[in-house]
């Protein structure tokens, strides 16, 4: 019989891959794209919906069952843009 539970030390890892590669694809996007002032636009896009997310709404509406860092989602939501500009400049 299979255990359905959840890992959540693999949870974790796999939501800070998607979290970094969804902002870094918005705003890679926005920059090869449409330029800086786009990717500035969306990167102050990211930053904001990452604090609202993982700061009020996650708090009252995630599963706590896979419930990780708050500051540790933010960061790694933050660091799709950042690393969107040095992919570009390098």
């Amino acid at each position: 019989m299979a255990d359905n539970t959840i890992d959540p030390k693999f949870f974790n890892q796999v939501a800070q891959i998607a979290h970094t590669a969804a902002t870094f694809s918005l705003a890679y996007i926005a920059l090869t794209k449409f330029g800086w002032k786009a990717f500035i636009a969306v990167a102050i896009s990211e930053v904001a919906y990452a604090a609202w997310h993982e700061f009020i709404r996650d708090p009252a509406k995630e599963n706590p069952a896979t419930r990780g860092s708050d500051l540790e989602d933010f960061s790694f939501l933050c660091l799709g843009p950042v690393l969107a500009a040095l992919v570009y400049w390098i």
